[in-house]
């Protein structure tokens, strides 16, 4: 790897798993393992310098999106990394 790389620079990660009601009774969600790629991810940005904000899918694509553009509202990111399974 090329240490440093990302020196300086905020970027925005999304992870884990997002879920989506279909009816009453069934819905459809990604598997498990979504949550370790995401840290994966964040393992390898940090390793190049970069600061991650991490924003975890815990419900819906959309609850998913009202929080990344909460986090956008309060503080500048240099990239967006979506890891998240959606």
């Amino acid at each position: 790897m090329l240490g440093g790389m990302l020196n300086g620079k905020t970027i925005l990660l999304t992870h884990g798993r997002a879920t989506e009601t279909i009816d009453g009774v069934r819905h459809y969600a990604n598997h498990r393992m979504a949550a370790r790629h995401g840290q994966e991810v964040a393992d390898a940005l940090e390793g190049q310098g970069a600061r991650v904000v991490r924003v975890q899918a815990t419900g819906s694509a959309a609850l998913l999106a009202d929080a990344c553009k909460a986090v956008l509202a309060a503080q500048a990111v240099d990239a967006v990394v979506h890891a998240a399974s959606v």
